[in-house]
């Protein structure tokens, strides 16, 4: 290393070289078992390997800290020292590596062994008390647990951390003794597994880094189990961590002790964990009392950068007087702590505020994301960022593909552990650096985010916004209080798809205030995009003090070729910050900058997206505002999912899911009326189709990825772009669409492929794929690999064929239905009788078959020797779930239940599948059986009780309020939307827990701790006595139907090729609402009068004149709509001012 890391060129310009991991300078410990564990030069534990598993969960960066912790508690004068880690000095040799700490009376040790031969490993702690008085001691282990392959970790820690099953288990030797398994299956087959337990003997144990590390640690910066020890329970969350506490001991003057916790791995564990696995930490004895052999090195590492000197510097509690001075204006929707702590509020135009108290109270941290270009498509130029109120200014920065062309890291800890992920600020103060933390307030508009910080009487301000026309994420940091400040804006570098994988060069232009990241040639983004390339820049060429490399993070001020930019001003009242990318190579990048710098000048000008293609306002319920205030935040997040697909959780994804696109963006557009995107979708869609069989992928990505798909894809795939098809063409009557001629997609080499037919074609492949898959002697779809509720995947590959899901069939059944209308309108009589006969059959089997009783069956399964049985049925014996939601909304949707029968299941639901939070997907959860497989995957292997498993899934409750509609029951309609309403959400669920309120929450979890725990309590969440969290947020077709039932089945308008049909379900209490809305290409009023009846309008008048030719639609459960012709409601249309009344 050198002090500046770095070369000059002979255009003057510093190259700096970026390490991938192998050059960080790792300290490889390894044993006759192809166990690894590396150390990084700091001391830190960096991975922890067995062939191609990551045993442990987080890669921490070179000058950071992972989640790793060894800490010495001294029970008397509180606190603890960390034993191990980064920062502390340590030697090594090829088996064990010594951390020494400087403690004071206390002089310990800590040593991590290898096993010579067996993937085992120790942690032996030695303390020797120097000082005079008795010191009362114990050692806890933080294990943070990956135990999957690299790949399935990073894509994604908190989803691996669903899937691993602790089992504690109690040891007359070693006390608690934790076994971990991992039930999805990796490569080959395996389930990796460890066992962890204390050689002297543990007192207490945790499962999850949140009960090690404590909720409030994004404030505190120190363990919760510092002080509270741990809590000895199975919590299944997203941190996967083996934490166990030693017994404490008394260590008088002059005497010692010695702790140890020994780790055994095995590759592949198929039975679930139990006390038998005891004997795999017995049988090689203490083995980790032998000495090491070999040479140690001397003493290294040690060293410490500002990510592990530098404190948090968190905004102060605001007051309501600095609120008020902040955000002017009237507050909405306010959620207090207590009398005089106010939270979070709405204000403005759409603004949403979350305080200091507010982030310390929420699970997950508040995010929002950003970016620029057009928002109505998957733009291959704009560019992206991700931001959180604990002080992380961008983190995921990205062009265009938010997996695969990163520039910056992603922040991989709801905790923020990770301290230097993403793009980080730090303020000196009194001579030394601070690191900014959890503001004092954190606004969001759509294409905004603000931190504020108040310390006092100073306060700092930081804004991020993405250009709508430049491809840049833009940081401006001011003093509001006019003193100067020195800033230090760091970043951590990925220049690919994660960080640490690859090494890459920086090229810095100190005399132009930026720098150059290009990715390397072999990253991904690298050879299929060469043009990429990033540049970092101060907005303000000359405000830049210094631009440089990991130099800049050290005391030394030497550099260590880690993948760190950071950029220091001078002391000034503000400074700004320009992230950005080109398509054109690393020459384009000066004219980039300037862009950027350009639009800075501007001043926060955000890309905003879409706005809400309905507004809703009126009438004394308080649920009205609170629907209208989420309306324009689901439609960034419809935007994001949509346009640029990834989440706060979920931050993989880049990739249309042909399901997903075809429902929530279909209907999200659709409401807008913007028909040419919904065609542009279609056409997109049906090119990747496969020839073969009609088939589609289960997702796919776009040029020049698009060779990454997944091919084999869940059973009622095939019929979504179908029935997005029929949506459009009702919307649009752009029947001529079916005559347009589209290609294929070979399913081996995943390129266009021929030959090219009409769109009505590519049905009849649909049609005829669906017709090859029915179970012999019947019209009913087998189940194929999967339906909607991906956790119930058959375990036993012959179901595929075997097994019939109710709910598939209602699907098919009604897009065919759907269908057959749209070729009799297209002059396509021959197919729509084909098709009309083939529902009369599946109707027909769908009563016979799946309806046991009067009940439809979740699954049909039919034996080998021809006889028939239900799943998820009240005769189920095997599984013992009585009920299934999605087969009962799904065929009150198609219309294939009588009016009797939709009365009966609608009663089942509110009988065994209504929950104070929502409807739930089955009447019971899948047993659990430490995570085996029986009948179903992921039902029956997830130990996390959350997402699908929890069984609240909004998607799922979205189509339960769009039954609701179908029937007309208004009261449960309205409800239906409002619980799933994060706005205010306690007036409808007072059990929720604190949540951020501006985003769509893909489930809702019951605070269960894991399985067995829900399994036992199961009915306390349906009396409301167990809280419930927010799951996943954003990435997901949710917020698109949300506005797409808030306009087509509570406020009942939808356009039907050649009428507008006006069919709203409205309880009393929103007598008087108003609805701004788009209809026919005008902007309209409608006033809606809740007089005799919830639905089926009494009349419609436009503009005072009253539409005449209207004709009722037919409906099966409630009296219909009204239809006006287009033609006639045009006509009635004025350019602006236009007030529809509805009366019911």
């Amino acid at each position: 290393m050198n002090r500046t890391a770095a070369n000059r060129d002979d255009a003057g310009l510093r190259r700096i070289a970026v390490a991938d991991r192998q050059g960080f300078g790792l300290a490889v410990l390894r044993n006759g078992s192809q166990l690894s564990v590396e150390l990084l030069p700091t001391g830190g534990v960096f991975a922890i390997r067995h062939r191609g598993t990551l045993i442990n969960q987080m890669l921490p960066g070179p000058a950071a800290d992972g989640l790793f912790r060894l800490l010495l508690r001294d029970r008397a004068g509180g606190g603890s020292i960390a034993l191990a880690g980064a920062g502390i000095p340590f030697a090594h040799d090829g088996l064990a590596a010594t951390w020494s700490p400087v403690v004071g009376e206390l002089v310990c040790s800590a040593t991590l062994r290898l096993h010579p031969e067996l993937p085992a490993w120790a942690w032996i702690v030695s303390v020797v008390n120097t000082g005079s008085s008795p010191r009362r001691i114990d050692v806890l282990l933080a294990q943070d647990l990956g135990l999957a392959d690299e790949g399935a970790v990073r894509n994604n820690e908190a989803y691996t951390s669903h899937y691993i099953d602790f089992h504690p288990v109690r040891d007359p030797a070693f006390g608690w003794v934790l076994l971990a398994r991992q039930n999805q299956p990796m490569e080959g087959g395996r389930h990796p597994w460890l066992a962890a337990a204390c050689a002297t003997g543990a007192t207490g144990y945790c499962t999850d880094g949140w009960d090690f590390f404590g909720a409030d640690h994004r404030l505190t910066g120190r363990p919760s189990a510092e002080s509270r020890g741990l809590p000895s329970r199975v919590l299944q969350y997203e941190m996967a961590l083996a934490g166990l506490q030693s017994r404490d001991g008394e260590l008088a003057p002059g005497r010692g002790a010695e702790f140890a916790f020994v780790v055994r791995y095995s590759e592949d564990h198929p039975a679930a964990s139990g006390p038998a696995d005891l004997a795999l930490l017995h049988e090689s004895g203490a083995w980790w009392r032998s000495s090491p052999s070999g040479e140690r090195a001397p003493a290294t590492g040690g060293v410490r950068s500002l990510f592990l000197d530098a404190p948090w510097m968190h905004g102060e509690i605001p007051s309501e007087a600095d609120l008020a001075a902040w955000f002017p204006g009237p507050m909405r929707h306010v959620e207090r702590g207590g009398p005089d702590e106010i939270r979070s509020f709405f204000s403005g135009d759409d603004t949403h505020v979350v305080t200091r108290g507010k982030e310390a109270s929420s699970l997950r941290p508040t995010g929002h994301i950003l970016r620029s270009g057009d928002w109505r498509w998957f733009d291959a130029g704009h560019f992206g960022v991700t931001c959180h109120a604990a002080g992380v200014f961008g983190t995921q920065a990205y062009l265009g593909h938010p997996s695969f062309a990163r520039l910056i890291s992603v922040a991989r800890n709801a905790l923020n552990l990770n301290r230097g992920a993403g793009q980080r600020v730090f303020v000196k103060l009194g001579g030394a650096w601070t690191q900014l933390g959890v503001a004092s307030a954190f606004a969001m508009t759509p294409g905004e985010a603000r931190w504020i910080y108040r310390f006092g009487t100073t306060q700092i301000e930081a804004r991020v916004w993405c250009p709508q026309d430049v491809p840049a994420s833009l940081l401006l940091l001011r003093s509001l209080s006019g003193e100067p400040f020195e800033f230090l804006v760091t970043h951590e570098l990925a220049l690919g798809a994660a960080e640490f994988d690859h090494s890459s060069e920086v090229a810095v232009d100190e005399a132009g205030g930026w720098a150059a990241c290009i990715p390397g040639r072999d990253t991904l983004v690298g050879r299929h995009q060469p043009g990429v390339a990033f540049a970092i820049a101060a907005v303000s060429p000359g405000s830049a003090a210094a631009i440089g490399g990991d130099e800049m993070l050290y005391a030394d001020g030497l550099g260590r070729s880690g993948p760190y930019l950071a950029l220091r001003s001078a002391p000034c009242a503000e400074f700004g910050v320009a992230m950005t990318g080109t398509h054109g190579g690393a020459s384009a990048l000066a004219a980039a900058v300037e862009a950027a710098r350009a639009a800075s000048r501007r001043g926060p000008q955000g890309a905003r997206p879409p706005a809400s293609p309905v507004r809703i306002r009126g009438a004394g319920d308080h649920g009205i505002g609170r629907i209208d205030e989420i309306l324009p935040w689901f439609a960034h997040n419809a935007a994001i999912h949509f346009s640029a697909p990834h989440g706060l959780e979920q931050y993989g994804g880049a990739a249309w899911g042909v399901r997903d696109v075809c429902q929530g963006s279909v209907e999200w557009l659709l409401s807008a009326g913007d028909h040419g995107a919904v065609r542009r979708i279609l056409e997109t869609v049906f090119a990747q189709q496969y020839p073969d069989d009609g088939g589609w992928p289960q997702w796919f990505m776009f040029p020049p990825y698009r060779f990454i798909q997944q091919a084999h894809s869940h059973g009622d795939i095939c019929f979504w772009p179908l029935k997005a098809l029929c949506d459009y063409l009702e919307a649009s009557d752009d029947l001529g669409f079916l005559q347009v001629k589209l290609g294929y997609t070979d399913r081996t080499r995943f390129e266009s492929a021929g030959p090219e037919e009409t769109v009505l074609a590519h049905c009849d492949r649909i049609v005829a794929q669906c017709e090859a898959r029915f179970v012999p002697g019947t019209a009913l779809v087998n189940y194929g690999d999967g339906d909607w509720d991906d956790t119930l995947q058959p375990a036993d590959p012959s179901l595929r064929t075997r097994m019939v899901s109710a709910w598939t069939v209602g699907l098919a059944f009604q897009a065919f239905r759907q269908f057959a209308t749209v070729c009799r309108r297209a002059g396509e009589t021959e197919r729509a009788g084909r098709l009309e006969a083939l529902c009369v059959r599946m109707r027909a089997d769908f009563e016979r078959r799946l309806m046991p009783d009067g009940v439809v069956a979740g699954f049909l399964v039919t034996e080998s020797d021809g006889t028939e049985r239900p799943l998820l049925h009240p005769r189920d014996g095997v599984t013992g779930i009585r009920y299934r939601l999605l087969p009962m909304t799904r065929s009150i949707l198609a219309e294939l239940f009588t009016p009797a029968e939709a009365r009966r299941h609608l009663a089942l639901i509110r009988e065994a599948l209504w929950y104070p939070d929502g409807a739930r997907l089955m009447s019971e959860p899948a047993a659990y059986h430490g995570g085996l497989e029986r009948l179903f995957r992921r039902a029956e292997t997830a130990a996390n009780v959350g997402r699908e498993i929890g069984l609240q899934y909004v998607h799922a409750h979205l189509r339960y309020a769009e039954a609701l509609a179908k029937v007309g029951d208004a009261d449960a309609l309205w409800w239906a939307l409002q619980a799933v309403n994060p706005v205010d959400l306690r007036a409808t669920v007072p059990q929720a827990d604190a949540r951020q309120a501006n985003v769509y929450f893909s489930s809702s979890d019951a605070d269960f701790a894991n399985r067995h725990e829900a399994q036992m309590r199961w009915p306390e969440l349906r009396s409301g006595g167990v809280p419930v969290r927010g799951g996943w947020r954003l990435y997901s077709s949710g917020p698109g139907l949300f506005i797409h039932k808030v306009r087509s089945c509570l406020l009942g308008l939808k356009e039907v090729f050649d009428e507008v049909v006006f069919d709203p379900v409205l309880p009393a209490s929103l007598d008087g609402l108003i609805a701004r809305v788009e209809v026919c290409g005008r902007q309209v009023e409608v006033l809606y009068r809740v007089f005799e009846r919830n639905c089926g309008p009494r009349s419609v008048t436009v503009n005072g004149l009253r539409c005449a030719s209207v004709r009722r639609e037919a409906n099966p459960y409630r009296p219909g709509g009204l239809a006006v012709p287009k033609d006639a409601f045009r006509a009635l249309l004025k350019e602006t001012g236009n007030v529809v009344l509805v009366e019911l």
